[in-house]
């Protein structure tokens, strides 16, 4: 690996394929970052969540955590030459080079230098192998960080603050009709028919946005229905993903989800807060001062997508989402910023040791 640099130790990170769905290659991915923290001198533990493994390190007693940086290592798959990190001249090219694997590099550089301040200042880092696929550790951990006063979750946002995403909801709608030869329909009730029939009406009230926009957006993606070519459908089931805006009721976009799909049942499989974090929160401020002081710009935003910060919204706990600059999360061709890395580096340095 050589000299244990950011770039150097994302570049071993980029080279296990980490995906979500293979544990094995979390735990290795797990073991190689404690490793580099052993490496280090840095005292660090393992906690296990839904066979989850979590790693922890400055502050590592949960229950005295004040602050909380939290990034994750896990990744959506890819192709095996995405696992072979290319570098040029400022960047790194790499499945999860920016999304999150460069972030989680920043802290392992940086781990003895913060290390001190960190125990003083009772802040905890945290690296988890499950955002991808809804957070369940990160959701799971935060029941023992009773004293939290803050969280940062680093995420590629092109060195904005996010301070509000969208919520997530995610419904089921079934149909049930009456099945019969497919020659002779008037003898059975198509349930395919009666649910894209409502589906139809309810485009006509709610259609896809054109322009972005951050008001609630529906997403029909999954549609399943039929057995046979030549019978009529007796179920159909459609699944719709919700991103839903902070100023909106859920209770409300499910009853006007039932009024339209009067036929059907309609079923709330998974709902997640907003990620909402307070115009006042000492965190949000104590970071436009960093960042001013590391002569950046600090400028707050918006983003559609969600992270592991919504399950601090969801405990009341002030949460910003923050990192560096870069392109193709999940696509081909991703890439991280190496000098944006050191922006970030620098800004979370100024941020942990003016804490207070």
């Amino acid at each position: 690996m050589g000299r244990l640099t950011t770039q150097n130790i994302l570049k071993s990170l980029v080279r296990i394929p980490s995906s979500t769905g293979d544990a094995a290659a979390c735990q290795k991915i797990v073991a190689l970052s404690q490793t580099l923290l052993r490496s280090q001198k840095v005292p660090s533990k393992i906690e296990i969540s839904k066979n989850r493994q979590i790693l922890v390190w400055g502050e590592i007693n949960l229950s005295k955590s004040k602050w909380l940086v939290n990034s994750h290592l896990d990744v959506v798959p890819g192709k095996p030459s995405q696992f072979k990190p290319l570098e040029t001249k400022d960047k790194i090219l790499g499945r999860g080079a920016a999304d999150t694997k460069g972030s989680a590099a920043i802290l392992l550089s940086n781990a003895s230098s913060w290390l001190n301040a960190a125990k003083a200042k009772r802040v905890t880092f945290m690296l988890v192998t499950d955002e991808e696929m809804g957070g369940e550790s990160t959701k799971e951990i935060l029941r023992k960080t009773t004293n939290l006063k803050g969280a940062i979750f680093l995420e590629p946002t092109d060195e904005k603050i996010i301070t509000q995403t969208k919520g997530i909801m995610q419904i089921k709608i079934q149909t049930k009709g009456k099945s019969c030869h497919g020659s002779r329909p008037w003898e059975g009730i198509n349930a395919l028919e009666q649910l894209t029939s409502s589906l139809t009406q309810f485009r006509k009230k709610h259609p896809n946005p054109k322009n972005e926009t951050q008001n609630t957006t529906f997403n029909f993606s999954i549609l399943q229905a039929g057995t046979a070519i030549n019978q009529i459908p007796e179920e159909a089931t459609l699944w719709c993903d919700v991103r839903w805006n902070s100023n909106d009721s859920p209770n409300k976009i499910i009853n006007e989800l039932k009024h339209t799909f009067v036929e059907s049942k309609v079923e709330v499989i998974k709902l997640e807060s907003p990620v909402k974090c307070s115009e006042d929160a000492k965190i949000l401020a104590d970071f436009f001062l960093t960042m001013k002081q590391n002569k950046l710009n600090p400028i707050q935003s918006f983003d559609h997508g969600s992270s592991d910060a919504r399950h601090c919204t969801a405990r009341n706990i002030p949460a910003i989402i923050f990192g560096p600059k870069g392109k193709n999360s999940h696509a081909d061709n991703e890439w991280v910023s190496l000098k944006s890395l050191d922006n970030v580096g620098k800004v979370l340095n100024s941020w942990i040791n003016q804490l207070n």
